[in-house]
C-alpha cells in the first residue's frame, strides 16, 4: 500500500512536465516584419537583397539577423520582409530608421490587420495564408 501511494504522489508531481506545451516557433525570438528597399548590385559580391540582410552570413554566428525571409514588392524595388534575431538589439535599426522607404512592425506590437493593410500598398495581393513565421529550432 505504501508502495502505491508513493507511487501515486510521484505520478502526481511529474504531470506538470508532460503537459506543458512547447511555443510555437513562430512566437520565438525577436522579429519584425517590414517593407525594405532592395539594395546590392547583384554581383557574386553584393548580390540584391533587401536591406539589413547580409551579404555574406555565417550560420554558427547568432548575433544580428539570425533567419529572414522575403516576397518582392509588385514593381521589384521594394521586399516585404520578416527578420528574426535572438536579441531585440539585431532589430533596433529596423524598427527605429529615419530612412522614410521603411515600414516596420514589431510581431506581438502591432496587428495583422494593420501589417497587411501595408504590404498589399506594395504587393495587391499579399496574404499571410502564403507567409509562414520563419522556422527555426
Amino acid at each position: 500500500m505504501q508502495r502505491l501511494a508513493l507511487f501515486l504522489i510521484t505520478l502526481a508531481l511529474c504531470q506538470p512536465a508532460w503537459s506543458q506545451q512547447r511555443v510555437d516557433a513562430g512566437n520565438s525570438y525577436r522579429r519584425v516584419l517590414a517593407v525594405v528597399p532592395m539594395i546590392g548590385q547583384g554581383s557574386g559580391t553584393n548580390p540584391k537583397r533587401p536591406m539589413f540582410i547580409p551579404a555574406e552570413r555565417n550560420p554558427s554566428d547568432r548575433a544580428g539577423i539570425i533567419a529572414f525571409q522575403f516576397q518582392l514588392s509588385d514593381d521589384g524595388n521594394s521586399a516585404l520582409v520578416e527578420f528574426v534575431a535572438v536579441d531585440r538589439g539585431a532589430i533596433n535599426g529596423i524598427l527605429h530608421s529615419n530612412d522614410p522607404r521603411i515600414k516596420a512592425f514589431e510581431v506581438g506590437k502591432s496587428t495583422r490587420q494593420e501589417i497587411e493593410t501595408e504590404f498589399r500598398k506594395y504587393k495587391r495581393n499579399f496574404s499571410f495564408d502564403n507567409f509562414h513565421p520563419v522556422r527555426l529550432p
